[in-house]
């Protein structure tokens, strides 16, 4: 998991949101299903949602 996540400011939470949600779609796209490597991505993304549901 990211460690950085749980200090960073909402916008750029937000950014990082938008960062990964376009990362995977791309893997989706490229190889019709999320690799391994986007499983990370997916965790990552997981904590910044949580992250976020915090700060609101």
């Amino acid at each position: 998991m990211a460690n950085y996540v749980p200090t960073m400011p909402k916008e750029d939470l937000l950014k990082l949101r938008e960062t990964l949600k376009k990362t995977i779609q791309e893997d989706l796209e490229k190889y019709g299903e999320v690799t391994i490597g986007a499983v990370s991505t997916c965790a990552e993304l997981e904590e910044v949602e949580e992250r976020l549901k915090e700060l609101v």
